[in-house]
């Protein structure tokens, strides 16, 4: 960015300057030109302040188990997402890129927001559910894996969920890991205790190694109602199963 660039910059402000300033002379079809402009020009600049505060921040090391084979951290808590909050989200809400908000509740008081951890622990974000009212039995975080977690996956693997949880009332989320082969779905479930870690074995499942399309990983919690959960971090990784 040098002295070129902020004559243009000045440049384009003073044109929106100008547009602000007599918005009374312009025909109806300017107006809704300069409105369709100004949206999407918006969008951009959002895009370019997330990627630049992603670069700001930085986050620490991904636990690596012995033989791992791959390592992942998802956006929600390494990079600032569009979506940063959903207030009663509906089954199924987008949050970020990777994840979605489901639950069993018509009506509920929960709000799922990204926040900043201001330097503590490694991920730079984490997520936090706010719940109050809440008549159905489940709410979920769930996060697709890229395709690097199951390209290649078998039932030799075991997949590794390490999870940082702070909880107004201590609550023991699960932690499902769904892997679609062909028509099928083959699931892992698992509690997450307070050492913030559960292993996955796929050895036990009915995987067809050779039909794998897809995987994402649930964290389920019962009955959250009236609790305030902070997940200030989850990562996942991957690697063979001991041979017996």
């Amino acid at each position: 960015m040098g002295r070129l660039d902020d004559i243009l910059d000045w440049g384009t402000l003073r044109r929106w300057e100008r547009v602000l300033a007599r918005p009374d002379v312009m025909s109806s079809a300017d107006l809704a030109a300069v409105r369709n402009r100004a949206r999407g020009l918006s969008e951009r600049l959002d895009e370019v302040a997330r990627r630049a505060e992603s670069c700001l921040v930085e986050a620490g090391p991904i636990p690596r188990p012995l033989h791992t084979d791959w390592a992942w951290r998802p956006a929600l808590w390494c990079e600032g997402v569009e979506t940063r909050a959903l207030v009663s989200p509906e089954n199924g809400a987008a949050l970020g890129p990777e994840a979605k908000i489901f639950h069993d509740c018509a009506d509920g008081e929960v709000s799922v927001r990204q926040v900043p951890t201001t330097g503590r622990g490694a991920a730079p974000y984490a997520v936090a559910f706010e719940v109050y009212h809440f008549e159905g039995t489940f709410l979920s975080l769930s996060i697709d894996l890229p395709r690097e977690a199951w390209n290649g996956l078998s039932r030799q693997h075991l997949m590794r969920v390490d999870a940082e949880l702070e909880a107004e009332r201590w609550v023991a989320p699960y932690v499902r890991l769904s892997v679609r082969h062909g028509p099928n779905v083959a699931q892992v479930v698992r509690q997450l205790e307070r050492d913030g870690f559960v292993d996955l074995d796929l050895g036990p499942t009915d995987l067809e190694d050779d039909r794998v399309t897809g995987a994402w990983v649930d964290l389920i919690f019962e009955a959250p109602a009236m609790n305030r959960v902070l997940v200030s971090d989850v990562t996942v990784s991957r690697r063979p199963r001991a041979a017996f």
